[in-house]
């Protein structure tokens, strides 16, 4: 929609009731200290309200109430004109009760599901059982344009991870942002990628201590120095612990690396760590693609990067790039068969794809096996 004016004002009513009426003088909060984070370059255009609490306001309603209430009610309003307020935006903020995640992932809109589930059966299911099961990642936030995802993964198992908190599923995302976003979706299905990722952001703030941007199914984090189970958290945990510990880090950069494929027999491609077994060359580059996000200093991301805002309300630090000898994104851009050949024509792989890689070989027995779910298979 359209951008808020420059001289737009914002305020925020919090309390345990909704409405300015409903709210006793002494259970409730009410500040002018709000502003708009506006982000601006040539990917997005994104207004984001930040509202600040004055310090210890958090602690009296903790002792006010007997502890933090489960529930409050927050009223977003805008001063656009001198005398003329209005409060367009109710939300209910839920507390969070239970400890905060080490590091969750997110991907793009999603789309195209079916052709990938008629390709390479297990393909969505290994990417999954990868990253949930095998690299330490806690919780998986999905998005899609078309209802492809739901239809990819074997019902069962989604349901499961829903029930069991690993998995949140944004069925057909562009719709629930408005009826003109869905529209451009059809015919331009990453139209609304920044938006997931804000929103991905904004809900991890008091979910996750980090996030990744791990876009589809064609993209695997790895630790190349920690080839084990949860070796790609413990790697991650050693490099920030030897990062400078004085300042917010919004934005960790992993590098990538392009993956040929060689080809398999149809039998083969339907089997577990199908992704896997047919990649075993890369390209001789790595370059910056897969950015790990602290939602608390990070508040927009585009696919590769935090960015910065271009008004007040900014949050700053520096962006560290991990040595892609340490943590590394295998990127499999020929998975699919219409894309063979492709990696040796991407400018980012350096090359001829003929670099000997078989640093994800481990992974294969794990998947062949059934990495354990907590599920019956």
């Amino acid at each position: 929609g359209a951008s808020l004016p420059e001289s737009a004002r914002l305020r925020v009513r919090l309390g345990l009731h909704a409405g300015a009426e409903a709210i006793p003088a002494n259970a409730s909060y009410s500040t002018d200290a709000c502003g708009i984070m506006r982000f601006r370059n040539g990917e997005l255009e994104h207004e984001v309200a930040h509202c600040s609490m004055p310090p210890g306001t958090a602690r009296s309603w903790r002792v006010a109430h007997g502890g933090a209430p489960a529930r409050l009610n927050l009223d977003l309003g805008a001063a656009l004109d001198p005398g003329k307020e209005l409060w367009p935006l109710s939300l209910q903020l839920c507390r969070v009760d239970k400890p905060l995640m080490g590091m969750s992932f997110c991907s793009m809109p999603l789309y195209g599901m079916r052709e990938l589930k008629h390709e390479l059966p297990m393909a969505l299911e290994d990417w999954l059982a990868y990253h949930l099961n095998v690299a330490g990642l806690e919780h998986a936030e999905i998005y899609d344009v078309d209802g492809s995802f739901e239809e990819a993964l074997r019902p069962e198992l989604r349901e499961w991870l829903v029930a069991s908190g690993k998995l949140t599923y944004h069925k057909r995302w562009p719709e629930t942002l408005s009826a003109g976003m869905a529209k451009l979706s059809a015919a331009h299905p990453s139209c609304s990628e920044t938006w997931a990722y804000l929103h991905c952001l904004t809900t991890h703030r008091a979910l996750s201590r980090w996030v990744v941007i791990l876009h589809s199914p064609d993209e695997y984090l790895a630790a190349p120095t920690a080839a084990r189970p949860r070796g790609v958290v413990e790697a991650f945990e050693h490099a920030m612990a030897s990062s400078p510990q004085d300042s917010w880090v919004p934005c960790v950069s992993i590098q990538a690396a392009n993956r040929a494929s060689s080809g398999m027999s149809v039998d083969a491609l339907h089997q577990r760590g199908a992704v896997l077994a047919a990649s075993g060359f890369r390209g001789p580059n790595y370059y910056p693609h897969t950015p790990i996000l602290d939602p608390a200093a990070c508040a927009c991301a585009g696919p590769h990067a935090c960015y910065k805002s271009v008004s007040a309300f900014t949050y700053g630090g520096p962006m560290l790039t991990i040595d892609a000898s340490f943590m590394v994104v295998h990127h499999f851009v020929e998975m699919l068969s219409r894309d063979w050949g492709r990696c040796s024509r991407l400018p980012a792989s350096g090359g001829v794809c003929s670099v000997e890689d078989d640093s994800m070989a481990w992974v294969l027995p794990l998947l062949r096996a059934g990495v354990p779910w907590s599920f019956p298979a």
